[in-house]
């Protein structure tokens, strides 16, 4: 083993949503469209040493699957959504150490005012946000903006290299040492150091100052989650941590690889960008109690709600596809690649949908001894800089996670104790020795 840093975030896959919500295992008195829950969680979490937590977000209830709501709505897939930028300071005022990553769309929000909304959550959280960068994906979420449709795939990336160009010059129209507050002269800030910028981009055309003062980061601490050849390059130039699903070390590897690849043709030191893979662990004593964890994992109707969350995170009605035959690739384009089993082979569209049910990927199971051991030994084999733990907001999977893996992990020192008073930023950078 190498002894290496193994950093440690929760992927909220559902987001701020009812993740969880018909579980017989959530205590009374706790309710997803509440903050206990989530700050709750988070506390404790934070106090095991948790680099980040991640949020995910959508802006439309999907209709992809059977052409309805219909399914989403039955079974909470991908919807209802509080907004993460409204929980992330309340998050942030319970904890001193764990990082706030919120999910913000680059086709919706004006670069102004997420420019604004980022350096105000840095502010209020002191320095422990982060943005995950996203573009939409769903015509849907184009009809409630008032637009017909999204641009295209590709197109979208280009225009967020230009709307983060843009927020960048936003950020950078105060100079770090801008404000004086010298009481004595009566004195805010050094006009000289405060400019006004003029973008001219493909996109966007802009010119004005940000009226946020420099915050502790300068700028949030920039997730990316596309795994796409034009999301790999997207991240290479801009992301400071990346999160992905691959289901064996050698993918790991690979996605790892190309990563760092693009980070060094930037320019950029591949070192400084994190690379976390999506994981859920199932703890258990025994194969029986494993068997019933696994099931507990399962909704009531597996390959339904397999097919509706398949069906919209490639933008395409599965309904109409033959269960216990492979997907068509010639209909799922470039998409097919990601149905494809760790050994090469195509599943039919039933076990596609079981595993997407069930959330498997990389299989962690077993005590969290056993489970720390395959976590090194993958961090070993793939290079990989961690994991994003993928978790229903249930206090007893975030305590057993924990107070479990956590802690196992720690014992081993492979994770951070928390670090009060770090930015985010500065927290993923350091080590362990």
């Amino acid at each position: 083993m190498t002894g290496k840093r193994i950093h440690m975030a929760w992927f909220s896959g559902h987001g701020a949503g009812p993740s969880g919500w018909d579980d017989p295992a959530m205590p009374a008195g706790y309710r997803w469209d509440r903050p206990e829950l989530y700050v709750d969680s988070a506390k404790i979490m934070d106090r095991a040493g948790f680099d980040a937590i991640v949020f995910a977000d959508t802006m439309a209830i999907p209709d992809t699957y059977q052409g309805r709501m219909d399914a989403y709505l039955e079974h909470a897939i991908a919807m209802p959504k509080l907004d993460p930028a409204v929980l992330t300071p309340m998050i942030a005022a319970e904890t001193s150490s764990i990082g706030v990553v919120a999910t913000l769309t680059t086709t919706f929000y004006p670069p102004y005012l997420l420019a604004r909304l980022t350096a105000t959550l840095d502010h209020v959280t002191e320095g422990r946000s982060g943005w995950n960068v996203v573009t939409a994906f769903t015509e849907r979420a184009a009809q409630n903006f008032g637009m017909d449709r999204l641009p295209e795939h590709d197109t979208r990336y280009d225009i967020a290299d230009d709307y983060l160009a843009l927020c960048q010059e936003l950020w950078n129209t105060w100079d770090a040492d801008a404000v004086v507050m010298d009481r004595a002269a009566g004195r805010f800030a050094d006009p000289s150091k405060v400019h006004r910028m003029a973008h001219r981009g493909p996109y966007f055309t802009a010119e004005g100052t940000l009226n946020v003062v420099p915050s502790p980061q300068h700028r949030p601490y920039i997730l990316q989650a596309g795994s796409s050849d034009r999301g790999i390059r997207f991240a290479g130039e801009h992301a400071d941590l990346v999160i992905a699903t691959k289901h064996t070390p050698a993918q790991m590897r690979e996605f790892r690889d190309r990563v760092r690849a693009r980070a060094a043709e930037c320019g950029r030191n591949p070192d400084d960008v994190k690379v976390l893979f999506i994981v859920t662990p199932l703890f258990a004593h025994s194969e029986d109690a494993l068997r019933s964890r696994r099931d507990a994992l399962l909704p009531r109707d597996p390959v339904a709600v397999g097919l509706a969350t398949l069906s919209v995170g490639f933008d395409h009605d599965l309904s109409a596809e033959p269960l216990d035959e492979p997907p068509s690739a010639e209909r799922l384009g470039p998409a097919a690649e990601r149905f494809r089993l760790p050994d090469g082979s195509m599943p039919t569209l039933r076990q596609a949908a079981e595993r997407q049910a069930g959330w498997t990927a990389l299989p962690l199971e077993g005590t969290p001894e056993a489970i720390a051991t395959r976590m090194e030994e993958v961090v070993e084999e793939s290079g990989c800089d961690g994991f994003a733990i993928r978790g229903r907001w249930i206090p007893e999977y975030v305590h057993d996670v924990s107070h479990g893996l956590m802690a196992a992990l720690r014992a081993r020192g492979r994770v951070l104790p928390p670090t009060s008073g770090a930015t985010l930023r500065e927290r993923m950078a350091m080590s362990v020795s």
